[in-house]
Order: structure tokens, then sequence, then C-alpha cells
């Protein structure tokens, strides 16, 4: 095969895996009808048909063959062309088809696929699904590779749900990756004020089509925009780390969007990024795919719990925090206000009244959920204060001490 798979590689995900899909030139050269085997001598560099391998046998004998390989042995190959084609639907494929050099007529693009068994349904890009959704933009898969190493697909909740899984495909053996999560927006997959930080990375043996498990799922909420980023390294020579969706004249349409899909170079988190739609040799779209779960809310509408103010009075300094029950108030805001007084972000009114009078102040406390709306009075007293008594007496003192002086005022002279 083209990614330098040796045949006990092959051998041993087959009995790990049961199958491996694979492409290949089906040559009209390479067939024989009476022993149901296919070697082909064909140098086209050309891959017109796909099937997979399901079993081997090393002493398949290569006088089998139309064309005589340079060894015995074969692969057992099921095919996509019904029972009723070659021995009950199988073939055998020459080990030396495997081997062909340089990709002419041999074996390439293998895939093993695993089956994961869920619990939850699957549907793709169903906002009201309460299992799994797969959501993506690269619906004909990867038809393409190009050069960028970084790239990335935004995407949009349409419901509260957790990313749990990211897929993507390596181009090659031996790749290394590094998965970046990003909810600021929707403009471009990065915040050039914003450090970012690796969520998962790893190294891949196989070139394939990967699912990666998230060690800490990402928690988005109904509306939030956030972009999947893929950061690959590769081990080899070859040039074209980043697998993409790119039409193919006469078999593939792919349908990209301003927006969706995005390629950097660098070896650091880029800040500029090229749109898919209009990169040169495109349009491309990502082949990343967001795998989410559904998420309870957890979270609860504010409701304010305060039921009334305190009274102030004109040219007083007054302080007041406004409390609410629920998930975490992002804001509060206040309708008009006493001249002088004023209410922060955080519920917090400060202030000296300028005006005495009876106010009605109506507050807003906002979170993601909803909003809490209350009225309330506020007092505000005249600042004209009677002056307090000199002496240290009280009023009632007061009479006393005038009483005195009245009692000893004929022992005056």
């Amino acid at each position: 095969m083209n990614q330098d798979y040796s045949s006990s590689d092959i051998k041993r995900l087959i009995r790990d895996n049961g199958a491996i899909y694979f492409s290949y030139n089906d040559a009209p050269d390479g067939h024989d009808d009476i022993h149901h085997s296919f070697y082909s001598t064909s140098r086209e560099r050309k891959y017109n048909h796909a099937a997979i391998l399901v079993g081997w046998d090393d002493n398949y004998p290569a006088s089998n063959f139309r064309n005589s390989p340079s060894q015995n042995g074969a692969w057992l190959v099921r095919n996509s062309r019904g029972s009723n084609w070659g021995d009950s639907g199988y073939f055998w494929m020459s080990y030396s088809q495997s081997e062909s050099q340089n990709g002419e007529s041999g074996m390439t693009y293998a895939h093993v696929f695993i089956v994961r068994e869920e619990s939850e349904d699957i549907a793709e890009n169903e906002s009201d699904d309460k299992g799994l959704v797969i959501n993506e933009h690269d619906d004909n898969g990867n038809t393409k590779n190009i050069s960028p190493s970084w790239s990335a697909a935004i995407f949009r909740s349409e419901r509260n749900e957790d990313l749990t899984r990211v897929t993507f495909y390596t181009t090659d053996n031996n790749v290394k990756y590094k998965i970046f999560v990003n909810n600021f927006g929707k403009e471009r997959p990065t915040d050039p004020g914003k450090a970012e930080e690796v969520l998962e990375s790893g190294e891949i043996p196989y070139a394939g089509y990967k699912t990666i498990d998230l060690s800490s799922p990402v928690s988005l909420y109904d509306g939030d925009y956030y972009s999947v980023i893929i950061k690959m390294e590769l081990s080899s020579d070859y040039e074209y780390p980043t697998a993409v969706e790119a039409s193919i004249n006469g078999y593939v349409n792919a349908s990209v969007n301003e927006g969706e899909s995005f390629f950097a170079e660098g070896e650091e988190v880029p800040s500029v990024w090229q749109d898919g739609k209009y990169i040169e040799g495109g349009p491309y779209d990502a082949c990343i795919k967001a795998i989410t779960t559904y998420r309870p809310d957890d979270r609860i509408a504010p409701s304010i719990t305060i039921t009334s103010l305190s009274e102030t009075r004109v040219g007083e300094s007054y302080r007041f925090q406004f409390t609410a029950s629920g998930s975490e108030v992002i804001e509060w805001r206040a309708g008009e206000l006493p001249s002088g007084l004023a209410l922060s972000r955080e519920g917090l009114l400060t202030g000296q009244a300028d005006e005495a009078g009876d106010y009605e102040i109506k507050i807003t406390a906002f979170n993601d959920v909803d909003v809490s709306e209350k009225t309330f009075g506020l007092k505000v007293l005249s600042g004209d204060v009677p002056p307090k008594p000199q002496g240290g007496c009280s009023s009632y003192m007061n009479l006393l001490c005038a009483g005195l002086v009245v009692a000893f005022g004929l022992r005056r002279r």
C-alpha cells in the first residue's frame, strides 16, 4: 500500500478489527474469472474501485492468476458487486498487487472502521435530538490533501450540549496532532488577544479517519459559536498533512460556504487564517467533525431577592447591594435613577442623591437563561437636619436644665 503497511500490519488489523476498506485500480487485465483472482500489471496510476480485505492465504498459488505474480499468497477480498459476482461476492488479490510501487495499480487509501457501541441515538445536525449530534461541513469527506498544517471548522450549537469528541483524517503514518477548541465567536477561529491551550494531543501510527475522545468535554449553550482547530505534524517528507473536501469534476460537488472552514501555516497558533471558500486552489471544507451530546440545562433564571430599599437623605453617601438567587447574574441594570446615584454592572447602588423625593426605580438582573425585573420605592429625605443640642443635654435634660436655672435664679445677684 502507498502508506507503507507491511503484510504483518495488514494481517493484524484484519484480525483485530475484522476488515480493511481500501481502493485500487480495477484494471480489466487483472481478472481471472476461473479462479476468481486478481493481479494487474497495469502501470496506470489510477484508483477507480473500493472493496474490503477480510482475510489472507500465504500459500495461495501464483499460478491461479491471469498474470503471473512473483510470489505465492493472496488477500481475500469482499467486493461490492453482490453475491452473484466472483466467488459468492469474494475474490483473491495477489500479495504482489499490494506491494506495487508508487501506487501504480496497487492498493491505497486503506481504512479500518471500528464500530463503537453507543447508548444514545446518532442524528446529523438535528438540534432537537437528545443524543449525539455529528456537526460537519464536509458531507463528502476527504477528497484532497493540502499543504497548510492548520485547519479549523466553526460550528454553532442549537441546544445546550457538551462537545465530547472530535474526528479528522491523518494523511500519512505516524502523524502528531493537537486539538484546540475556541468558543469566543463566529468571525474567525482564534482570538489574537487570547492564549490558546491544547485540549488534546497525541501521535497516530496509521493514516486514516480518527475519532478522539476529549478528556474534558467543552460545555456549550444554545446559540454558541465555537471552532475546532487541528494542528498536524508529519514525520515523513509528505507535504500535504491536511485533509479537505474539494470538488472533483464529474464526481464530487463540494458546497463550501463562507465562514465555515479556515486554514493557516506556522508553528504557533495562527492569528491570521484563510477562509476555505476563497483559499488558493479551493474552495475547501475542512474535514473536521464535532460530536456533541445533549446536556439538560443546568442554569437557573435569576430572581431578585431584595424586597425593599433603605431610605437616604440629600447629600448623604448611599450604598446598597442588590442580590439575586439562581445562576450567576451577568449584568444588573436600572431604569431612571435619582440624580447623583448610579448602579454598577455588579448590582451596587452608590452615590449622593441631589434632590429629595419619593422615587420608583426599576431594577433588572440578567443571566444566560432569563431576566428578572422588580420595581422599588426609594425615599430621599431633605438635607435640612435640626441642629444637635450643645453641652451634651438631651431634649428632656434641656427642660430640666432650664428649670434649675429658674429655681436657683433667686440666689443670683
